[in-house]
């Protein structure tokens, strides 16, 4: 008995509707944006700071944050230092770009006081000052720290996310601080999740060009 295939014409067609590339919801719209991110990664021969830099420009274009930073461990002198900035004045930057962490400033709370909200994530609070004296001048708005807390949502000047880049063995390569919300409250947990998720692919950038291996065919990440 042959099969009924009334009817069939309107699937098809709702399925090329439902599987097209427009986007339905919010979570379709940040893989794509990922899945770019990875291509662009495994097809090109650029530096690692070009990497980078596309990187923080999806993390703007994706999520609610309006400043971005990302730093990597220098290989010489395994001193943690900034690379990338997006959202910053550009006095602020400069003085950015010259500031060097050592790992136990990330990880000894009598240095930086934060919260850890998983396992890879920190998030400081401006109420406890989680800066040296030196940092001050690199906020858009360091004034604004003297101002109350307007209520438990509010991501306000000062406050700061560290999304760490571990590698294979646990030790700190890199990080992604994110700050000031383009609606002034504390991001969602979806956001976290997939910034750990573009955290752990930069892990294997950052590696293959500490080891001298980004770019070569066989480990190539994108299309060809």
């Amino acid at each position: 008995m042959a099969p009924d295939k009334s009817g069939l014409s309107e699937f098809k067609a709702h399925l090329k509707e439902y599987y097209s590339s427009i986007k339905h919801g919010e979570s379709e719209k940040i893989l794509e944006g990922i899945q770019k991110l990875v291509f662009f990664a495994g097809s090109t021969n650029d530096t690692l700071d070009t990497i980078l830099e596309e990187a923080a420009r999806t993390i703007y274009r994706l999520f609610e944050f309006k400043e971005i930073l990302i730093g990597i461990r220098d290989p010489k002198d395994k001193m943690y230092r900034y690379v990338i900035s997006i959202g910053f004045r550009k006095d602020a930057d400069q003085k950015l770009k010259l500031i060097r962490y050592t790992k136990e400033e990330f990880f000894d709370p009598n240095i930086y006081p934060g919260i850890w909200i998983s396992k890879q994530t920190k998030y400081f609070l401006s109420e406890d000052e989680p800066y040296d004296d030196d940092e001050i001048d690199t906020f858009n708005r360091p004034l604004i720290f003297q101002e109350l807390r307007k209520s438990g949502d509010e991501f306000r000047e000062g406050d700061y996310i560290d999304v760490h880049i571990f590698g294979p063995r646990g030790e700190m390569i890199g990080w992604i601080e994110l700050s000031n919300t383009r609606d002034g409250r504390i991001p969602s947990r979806s956001s976290i999740f997939w910034l750990e998720l573009i955290a752990a692919f930069l892990s294997v950038i950052i590696q293959k060009e500490e080891l001298g291996l980004r770019g070569r065919a066989d480990i190539r990440i994108g299309p060809n």
